[in-house]
């Protein structure tokens, strides 16, 4: 009698662990985010150093207490594309009940693009298919004190 493929070889056994890569400075840690300009706050000092579009995600527990950021994706200058399984990924090992997008305008105009709004809906759609919800997407211009919540914008 022969043996399939899979146990001749065996089949890999897999465990999802998340790993602390380091901390960011967060004059507001220990309390829960309940506004735009605390994501702006965050985001803004976790990207203030890049010089290409990043996109990330805070991930919330119940009350609203982030619990981390993960980075999905990094672009060129004006650009950073993300599926939805990267998106959620890090939120779902992570055990978190909400998250909120935020990404980077290297060129400190914050005005979201077409792009950011139909990447937005399309997140919220798949949140809650997943049972995560998307509260907010925050856009900060490097080098500024500005930011765009597109929850503000009625966008979600």
């Amino acid at each position: 009698m022969s043996k399939d493929r899979s146990e001749k070889e065996g089949v890999s056994i897999l465990k999802l662990k998340m790993i602390r890569e380091g901390t960011v400075e967060y004059a507001s840690a220990g309390e829960p985010i309940t506004s735009p300009s605390k994501v702006a706050a965050l985001i803004g000092k976790y990207l203030e150093d890049e010089a290409s579009e990043c996109l990330v995600v805070v991930m919330l527990d119940t009350k609203n207490h982030p619990i981390g950021i993960h980075e999905v994706s990094r672009g060129g200058l004006n650009f950073a594309a993300a599926h939805p399984r990267e998106v959620f990924r890090a939120a779902l090992v992570a055990g978190a009940a909400s998250i909120i997008l935020g990404h980077n305008h290297p060129t400190g105009n914050v005005t979201p693009s077409a792009n950011d709004k139909t990447l937005t809906i399309e997140l919220k759609k798949a949140g809650e298919l997943l049972g995560v919800s998307v509260l907010d997407h925050v856009i900060v211009g490097l080098g500024t004190d500005k930011y765009t919540s597109l929850k503000e914008q009625d966008v979600i």
